[in-house]
Parts: C-alpha cells; sequence; structure tokens
C-alpha cells in the first residue's frame, strides 16, 4: 500500500514538472514592484493610497494624501472627520508610517485599528512641466467633504468651481469660513487662507482664488467648537 502511495506521488511529481515546463514561466514583476514600493524612502509630492478597516463611516473613500513640499502628510482619522493627524513621511518607508499611524490611531481614536497604506503614485520635486490631460496635478479636499479634484495645465480652475461640483456633498458644511493650505514656494512653508465660499456660491466671486497644484482645502461641520 506504501508503495503505491510513493509510486502515485512520484508520478503526480514528474507530471507536474513537465505541466510547469511546458506552461508560461511566472513572471516576479508584479511581486517586485510591490518590494520596491516597501524598500523605497518616500520622497516629498509622492502621493499615498490610505484607508482604514475599522473606519466608522463604513469603510469611506478617503481621499488620496500628497506629502508636502516640506515633507509631513496629513491623514484623516475617517473618510467623513475633518480631524487628521501630521506625520513625517519624506525620507521614510511605508512599514515605518504604517506602524507610527497605528500608534496614533490607536493611542486615541481606535482599538487596534487596520491599516491600508499603498504608493500611489511617485513625482519629482525636479520633474519638468506637466502638459495637458496628462497631468498628475491636483488639489485635495478633506475634512466634512472629500475629493481629489485633477488640475489640467491648459484649463483654470477656481475654489469656487470646486465647491459648485460638490455640492451634494455641502448640506452641513461651514462653507463660510473654508481654509486653503498653500505652501510657499519661497519659503516652503504652509500657509492658510480662509475664504467665505458661501458668498462665492452666492455670486460675490470677488475674493474666488484660482487653485494650484498641491493645494488643499479644509472643510469643517457648521457648529464644529475648536
Amino acid at each position: 500500500m506504501k508503495k503505491l502511495h510513493i509510486l502515485a506521488l512520484s508520478w503526480l511529481l514528474a507530471a507536474g514538472g513537465t505541466l510547469l515546463s511546458q506552461g508560461t514561466p511566472a513572471t516576479p514583476s508584479t511581486n517586485n514592484a510591490a518590494l520596491d514600493q516597501e524598500q523605497r524612502e518616500l520622497k516629498p509630492l509622492d502621493v499615498l493610497r490610505f484607508t482604514i478597516l475599522e473606519d466608522p463611516a463604513g469603510r469611506g473613500q478617503f481621499p488620496s494624501i500628497t506629502i508636502t513640499e516640506l515633507g509631513d502628510a496629513q491623514f484623516p482619522v475617517s473618510a467623513n472627520s475633518q480631524e487628521t493627524i501630521s506625520v513625517k513621511a519624506a525620507g521614510r518607508k511605508l512599514v515605518e508610517l504604517r506602524k507610527e499611524l497605528k500608534q496614533k490611531l490607536d493611542a486615541d481614536y481606535y482599538q487596534n485599528a487596520t491599516i491600508s497604506l499603498e504608493l500611489q503614485q511617485t513625482r519629482d520635486l525636479n520633474q519638468g512641466p506637466r502638459t495637458g490631460p496628462a497631468s498628475n496635478a491636483k488639489v485635495i479636499v478633506f475634512g466634512s467633504m472629500t475629493a481629489t479634484i485633477p488640475l489640467r495645465d491648459d484649463q483654470k480652475l477656481t475654489i469656487s468651481e470646486v465647491f459648485a461640483q460638490l455640492s451634494s456633498q455641502s448640506q452641513y458644511a461651514n462653507l463660510k469660513k473654508v481654509e486653503l493650505q498653500r505652501v510657499d514656494p519661497a519659503t516652503k512653508q504652509s500657509k492658510s487662507t480662509f475664504i467665505n465660499v458661501k458668498k462665492l456660491l452666492d455670486g460675490d466671486l470677488s475674493g474666488d482664488v484660482e487653485l494650484k497644484d498641491g493645494d488643499r482645502i479644509k472643510v469643517v461641520d457648521r457648529g464644529v467648537i475648536f
């Protein structure tokens, strides 16, 4: 009986070896790409894909996270929350970021949070000018309203136009005090400007602002106490 098992196993191994030799060799490119992402040190303007499995918003759509030119990144604690966690991202690896984010989320917001963090897109501070619809330029809206808005080099986009597009999300948003966060190219410091978007949407466009790549727009709920 044991001999039959050994013979059968030998036949299966031989057949398997034949089938493998006749098939198309597997290519490790996908695994290599994932490994490269894990080993790569993150850089300013890299774009990250981030989710929290236990998010009370029901695994909602998190905005893409863009590392600023200063090297930090803001991660929302929930898809529908205006509250964020700030971490130093540039010069670090994904595994280090996941560990710090989990520690901070578990400390104040979750019990044993499960974090998904991947490199979505790489960027280069020294890359040449972007052109047309292939541009990777974008504006991120976060807080009580969330969106990632692509920017085209051949088309201007203002903050009033963005909120006109996102009108379905604005029911509980405080549009009278929207925070526009922008990195000053001269000082490399992030500066905040508060804009009355409600006034813009009511027709007074005197305070409208043309958006630039890397702009972040923070929206809070009405009645939020700071």
